[in-house]
């Protein structure tokens, strides 16, 4: 944080790939307090689902930048939560096309965060240890990648969290220059509603980040991310509805 405060080039700024520039550090502050936000606003009502339009820079480490990520503001939300005795526990629910492997080493051998990422296996970046890891082979489709995500989810849930940041990637779709799954637009929306609803069957508050996403066509991006949050508005209104 002293490098970032200063615009330092040094070991732990170098591997961030990106420029090292005052608006882009303020931007990724940014992206950190709105992470932290939507955690507190997903404890503000029933049943409990709040979205941020960013973060979810999974590849930060606790004391460096790594793969498009200066700060990791997954772990800034949960462990202020904790710090803000809101939460004990907590679950992170990694569906980007990379492994998390900076939110991975930050929890890792912490009994009170569990760590699941699904990710394509022969892929960016070196490997950490997450409490569940499911490595994809090279164009798994939307059969296989939901029906090993169907089968981990039970895990997540019996570690009991108070809250879930569910890391919303684009990434895995079938066009991402990036990536090599090959998921749909229709089984990227299966796998967020999948996630999120058996986060309000639950009611377990849950924080939505929307990551990676390096579709060929821009908008595809946009579009992935905006069905995203799409279905959690969805999932709310039903929700209070049933009330």
């Amino acid at each position: 944080l002293d490098d970032l405060d200063a615009v330092r080039r040094s070991e732990r700024t170098l591997y961030s790939e990106l420029p090292l520039r005052q608006d882009i550090i303020d931007a990724y502050k940014l992206a950190a307090g709105g992470t932290l936000l939507a955690c507190r606003g997903a404890f503000a009502n029933e049943p409990g689902i709040c979205c941020h339009i960013g973060g979810g820079f999974h590849h930060a480490f606790a004391n460096h930048a790594e793969g498009f990520c200066y700060i990791n503001d997954i772990a800034v939300g949960i462990r202020t939560m904790q710090a803000e005795g809101r939460i004990k526990k907590a679950a992170v629910i990694d569906c980007d096309l990379h492994q998390g492997n900076g939110t991975a080493s930050i929890f890792y051998g912490d009994p009170d965060v569990l760590t699941l990422s699904i990710h394509q296996e022969n892929n960016y970046p070196k490997k950490e240890t997450s409490d569940i890891d499911v490595g994809l082979d090279d164009f798994a489709d939307d059969t296989e990648y939901l029906a090993h995500l169907e089968e981990v989810l039970p895990q997540v849930f019996a570690h009991e969290p108070d809250m879930v940041v569910y890391v919303a990637g684009a990434d895995p779709y079938q066009e991402d220059v990036l990536g090599r799954l090959k998921l749909t637009m229709h089984g990227l929306a299966d796998r967020d509603r999948m996630v999120l609803t058996q986060c309000v069957q639950r009611k377990i508050p849950v924080v939505t980040v929307t990551a990676g996403g390096y579709a060929r066509h821009v908008m595809d991006t946009v579009k992935i991310h905006a069905q995203t949050i799409s279905i959690a508005t969805e999932l709310y209104r039903q929700a209070k509805e049933s009330e």
